[in-house]
């Protein structure tokens, strides 16, 4: 394993720096990452939401660990090479903590990571949890964690960057829009002080409409994005759905990362549940159908389900080093009928 990986925090680099927008998908699985990359895209995001979902079968509560993560990120790295970076949610919990889990990671080769400014443990209030029907779940609105102690985890970081790697990219995620009392003002306020502390990047999370988008995007100076459920998934004040900005609104506003969680991977989860139900209810018609329908579909449109050219590096390897196979005309069971025979 390299020191560090530049290759990937170089290319980033170029990546962030370079104009418009570039779409992001996102994910917690080597396979999701190979498929951006067989598609084309450029960076993959690691997500910590999808590694409670997918992984720990929770919702994102802040269960994992800095081991957990710098260890999951390590196998998404090794599947790929475009560059990688990951959600690290409060990357530890403490100046000292941030400073060493940005080393790890920067170790494992990704090319960047994002800290939020939330409380742990998530999602929790004196006003309690709540329904979140985007969610899914019971939730509650984060509480921050004060501004000084944000900005000193950020310099922590900075500096883990720069004794190791000046090009990996550290991203400040700001909550505050949407933690308890907070405002768009004050995801501005907390961005602008982040961006003082050294961060590279900002990271919006929650807005509640693209006109927020906008203004919080307006208010960086350095390259910002936005996520969360009201940014994939736009929704008007009664709650029902409206129109995505297009890939072209979204770049005029100043959008450095289309960032898509799970894109494409909301849908194959939705597949799964509706044909479990189905084989559940009625047997395996609905499977024997999707057979008869795959068993058509032509090679060029099927998805790729993992790296085939790896297969050629295995068979070259055994080549080289295992001892050539045994062959002989004698079939096992005559070799053994024979054994049987002369005991």
């Amino acid at each position: 394993m390299p020191l560090v990986n530049r290759e990937a925090t170089s290319t980033f680099r170029d990546i962030i720096n370079r104009p418009g927008s570039t779409i992001v998908p996102g994910g917690s699985l080597p396979i999701q990452a190979v498929l951006a990359e067989r598609a084309g895209y450029e960076v993959f995001h690691v997500s910590g939401g999808f590694y409670h979902n997918y992984y720990l079968g929770v919702p994102d509560s802040g269960l994992w660990t800095s081991t957990e993560f710098v260890e999951y990120a390590r196998k998404i790295v090794d599947a790929v090479d475009i560059p990688v970076f990951s959600d690290t949610d409060v990357c530890g919990g403490n100046a000292i903590n941030v400073y060493r889990t940005v080393t790890d990671l920067i170790h494992v080769g990704l090319a960047g990571c994002h800290i939020e400014d939330v409380e742990y443990p998530k999602g929790i209030t004196k006003a309690g949890l709540k329904w979140n029907p985007l969610r899914g779940e019971m939730h509650g609105d984060e509480l921050l964690v004060s501004v000084e102690e944000q900005v000193g985890w950020l310099m922590a970081a900075v500096a883990a960057r720069d004794e190791l790697d000046p090009n990996f990219v550290i991203i400040a995620r700001t909550d505050a829009r949407t933690s308890h009392g907070g405002s768009l003002e004050l995801a501005i306020e907390r961005a602008q002080a982040y961006e003082e502390a050294g961060a590279d990047m900002i990271m919006f999370d929650g807005m509640r409409t693209f006109d927020e988008c906008r203004a919080a995007l307006a208010a960086c100076r350095i390259p910002a994005f936005n996520s969360g459920e009201l940014v994939q998934f736009p929704r008007d004040e009664q709650g029902n759905p409206v129109d995505m900005p297009t890939v072209e609104e979204k770049t005029a506003a100043g959008e450095k990362f289309i960032l898509w969680v799970g894109l494409g991977w909301q849908n194959a989860v939705q597949t799964a549940w509706e044909q479990l139900v189905a084989v559940k209810k009625d047997g395996f018609g609905v499977i024997n159908e999707w057979h008869h329908t795959e068993a058509r579909r032509p090679r060029s449109e099927k998805a790729p389900r993992y790296r085939t050219e790896y297969m050629e590096k295995i068979i070259a390897v055994q080549q080289k080093y295992l001892p050539p196979q045994i062959t002989t005309t004698t079939s096992d069971h005559e070799a053994e009928d024979r054994t049987h025979a002369t005991a």
